[in-house]
């Protein structure tokens, strides 16, 4: 990830020409929404920083080989980067829904307030904007591979959108009683989206339960588009990460695997 402070960006859009990796295109909607950008931004961080921690125990710690907010993070189309898309594209939008809600957005407001009606409570508050997040979150991290139709490109723009569609599925309910004496006479209730840490930890998005490796090498570009909606896709098998010297890490519990058989 760049090192670019995102409050700077909100004070001077010249500062978007010094944010390494953006595209012409990324660098123009940067230009002109320079508060988005400051939780675009900052939804990055906190995506990444959450895969390092989640990681933390096992070879692969979410390291990043590219730093810069619009470049590929991960050369190698594997299993590992289809994670960091996904989770990367969900941080996004996750940060730029609770930055509506709380009116630091010029462009958006509350979500949308849902149709179904409850005897229960009331539809009321302001609602985390996740179709804000999402839209926003798409013209800005998809835009690079938009212009590509190679496998990788599909690859890329498939796993952005398991990471948008997750968090849009997994928005929770939260709700305030109202009442005397703490009294629960009326419920308001709004919808906000799920916690980082809960996020990352998805079996759609750690690789438990649903990832396809396209093997066949002339059909890539079909299998990609043919791949289900909740299902990570990679093209690439992952490299010997044990190949890289893991000295010095910290193992916790699982250091037979962290330290790759060559002892603490």
């Amino acid at each position: 990830m760049s090192e670019t402070d995102p409050s700077r960006i909100t004070s001077y859009p010249s500062a978007c020409s010094v944010v390494p990796g953006l595209s012409s295109r990324q660098r123009e909607l940067c230009i002109r929404h320079p508060e988005t950008m400051k939780f675009l931004i900052n939804g990055l961080r906190m995506a990444i920083t959450e895969c390092q921690h989640a990681f933390s125990n096992q070879v692969w710690n979410c390291t990043l080989n590219t730093p810069g907010v619009g470049t590929t993070p991960l050369k190698i189309a594997s299993k590992e980067s289809a994670y960091v898309y996904a989770i990367a594209s969900a941080g996004v939008s996750h940060s730029l829904a609770k930055a509506c809600s709380k009116g630091l957005i010029e462009d958006c407001g509350c979500g949308p307030t849902p149709a179904s009606l409850s005897n229960k409570f009331v539809w009321a508050g302001c609602s985390d904007n996740v179709r804000y997040g999402n839209s926003f979150g798409r013209k800005f991290i998809d835009v690079t591979d938009k212009i590509h139709s190679d496998a990788r490109a599909l690859m890329n723009l498939h796993n952005n959108r398991v990471g948008r569609r997750l968090l849009a599925s997994r928005m929770e309910k939260e709700c305030k009683c109202h009442g005397v004496s703490g009294s629960c006479v009326t419920k308001t209730c709004w919808k906000v989206v799920p916690n980082t840490t809960l996020m990352v930890r998805e079996p759609i998005l750690d690789g438990k339960r649903t990832e396809r490796y396209l093997k066949d090498k002339s059909n890539k570009h079909k299998e990609v588009f043919q791949a289900a909606k909740g299902e990570l896709v990679f093209l690439d098998p992952s490299p010997d990460y044990c190949s890289v010297d893991t000295r010095g890490r910290e193992c916790g519990n699982n250091c037979d695997e962290i330290c790759c058989g060559r002892g603490e």
